[in-house]
This record gives structure tokens, sequence and C-alpha cells, in this order.
């Protein structure tokens, strides 16, 4: 998300090794982070954890609050829907929603 915005679809290559990457902030610390993703409208992913970014990371990337998850054979050629839930210690969540069109 960028100043209350959300890129609502992005072009990858197909079978492209790719790193998704989502910024959550809370007053709280995060408990997890996960991703439900839907693949030309059917169901792909379920609950699928996503990592907290460490300090010193092999993608080069600064902590800040960021979840990843690496796919790293890419995907086919479709439109995907990502569902991301965050939920903190006291049991608090907070739901996303992008689109990702692999060409």
């Amino acid at each position: 998300e960028e100043d209350g915005q959300w890129n609502l679809t992005t072009e990858i290559g197909s079978d492209t090794p790719f790193l998704l990457v989502v910024s959550v902030k809370d007053n709280w610390k995060i408990d997890n982070v996960v991703m439900t993703v839907n693949k030309g409208g059917s169901g792909f992913m379920t609950a699928t954890p996503m990592s907290e970014l460490e300090s010193d990371n092999s993608f080069n990337i600064s902590k800040g609050h960021r979840y990843y998850y690496y796919f790293e054979q890419g995907l086919d050629a479709e439109a995907y829907s990502f569902t991301f839930t965050a939920e903190d210690e006291e049991g608090n969540n907070a739901i996303r929603k992008t689109s990702v069109s692999i060409v």
C-alpha cells in the first residue's frame, strides 16, 4: 500500500521467480500473516503463512514490518487474487486484497 492506495495489477512473466513482500504495521506485535490465493477464480493456496523478513536477509530488503513469500518456480500465466490477513497478539485482524496478472 502506498499513500493509502494499493497497486491493483502488476504484470510478471510466467515461470519467473519473484518475491512477494507486504508491509504490515500495527500498534501491537503482529502475530502472523497469511495469504489465500485464487487462480483464475478457483482456490489455489489456502491460508499460507508468510515469513517475517529478518534484518540480514538474502533478498537485501530492509526489515521494517515486512512479510514475504518467495515463488521460487514463479506462477503460470493467469490472473491471481491475493487476500492477506494479518493478526496481532491481541487477536485483532486486518484483511487486504490485491490482484496480480502473470503474462
